[in-house]
């Protein structure tokens, strides 16, 4: 009998449609009741239940997808700031699918949870110390987040810093 059919495809947990996985066997973690593995999108998928072991599977980190048909994507850039609450995002190429600004923002929370509950309120709109600008401009809709990204724009994420001494010798009364 051929090698390849006596393989039995062990798919449920996995994705099987539109997965842009490449395994990484370097990625692949075995004990003896757990295996995980990594892709080369960010994906890393767990199967840790021993009665079931390798037969199903859980996704555990879920970063972007790359565009299927190779199309350039906008980008994010934000502040070093934010790396200090997100230091996963530090020195990565973040992509985002083209659309709302409020979904370009729940793309980075896929990849760093909790990011949207620091730049959204609890009403969904941006909150006082953040500015997002798309290229050069400051986007419109705070609240509802719904200008719109196009493929080659950049999305800029900005945290306003406060506190300290004022620097100018000027801005002390009575000093």
């Amino acid at each position: 009998m051929p090698a390849l059919q006596c393989l039995k495809a062990l798919r449920k947990g996995l994705p099987q449609e539109n997965a842009h996985d490449i395994v990484l066997r370097h990625g692949l973690e075995v004990s003896a009741d757990c295996l995980c593995f990594g892709s080369t999108t960010g994906n890393a998928y767990v199967s840790e239940d021993a009665a079931t072991l390798g037969t199903v599977w859980a996704i555990i980190s879920r970063p972007f997808i790359p565009s299927a048909s190779g199309d350039p994507m906008p980008t994010v850039k934000m502040t070093s700031q934010l790396y200090r609450f997100f230091p996963q995002l530090q020195n990565q190429n973040i992509e985002v699918p083209a659309g709302s600004v409020a979904e370009a923002l729940h793309s980075i929370n896929d990849l760093a949870p909790g990011f949207t509950d620091y730049i959204i309120d609890e009403r969904g709109a941006l909150r006082r110390h953040v500015k997002v600008c798309i290229n050069d401009t400051i986007i419109i809709d705070r609240k509802a987040l719904s200008d719109r990204l196009k493929e080659n724009d950049t999305l800029f994420v900005f945290q306003a810093l406060t506190g300290g001494e004022p620097s100018h010798p000027m801005a002390h009364k009575n000093s």
